[in-house]
C-alpha cells in the first residue's frame, strides 16, 4: 500500500507467497518492479517485525529508505526494558521510552529525529550528548 498525494493509501500489489523465504521475496519484488513502470521513484518502505526483509529490501530498492515499523520498535524495546540482564521492568520509565520513540518518528526533519534519539539515550543511559 501507499500513500497518494492526497494522503490515502492505496494498494499496489497483492501477492500470495509460498512462504517468506528470500526466494519468495525475491520473486515477488521482481513482479512489483515489472507491473510497476515508477518502481525507482519509491522513497521509503516501512516493515513489519521480519527484520530479514529490511536488506532485501535496501538491495532491491537503494533509493529508499527502509524503516522498521513503529510499534515493533516499541514493542521490542518494552520486552527488552522488563528482561532481568537490564535491571527488570522498573528500572526504566517505559512511558517516557516510548515517547522518544514517538518522537523519532513523528521528527520532520534530521535535527527533530536526532532530539528524540539523545532522549532516549539520556533515559536509558544517562547520556546527554
Amino acid at each position: 500500500m501507499v500513500n497518494d498525494v492526497f494522503g490515502h493509501g492505496q494498494y499496489v500489489q497483492h501477492a500470495l507467497l509460498e512462504n517468506e523465504s528470500h526466494a519468495c521475496m525475491i520473486d515477488a519484488i521482481a513482479a512489483f518492479k515489472k507491473a510497476n513502470s515508477c518502481w525507482d521513484k519509491i522513497l521509503a518502505f516501512i516493515v513489519d517485525k521480519d527484520f530479514s526483509e529490511m536488506a532485501l529490501l535496501e538491495k532491491a530498492f537503494p533509493s529508499a529508505i527502509v524503516l522498521l515499523c513503529w510499534f515493533h520498535v516499541k514493542k521490542y524495546l518494552r520486552a527488552e526494558m522488563a528482561k532481568s540482564v537490564y535491571g527488570g521492568r522498573y528500572t526504566y520509565d517505559m512511558d517516557k521510552v516510548d515517547d522518544s520513540v514517538v518522537m523519532m518518528m513523528r521528527a520532520e526533519d534530521k535535527a527533530a529525529y536526532a532530539t528524540g534519539l539523545r532522549y532516549m539515550y539520556y533515559l536509558l543511559d544517562g547520556i546527554e550528548d
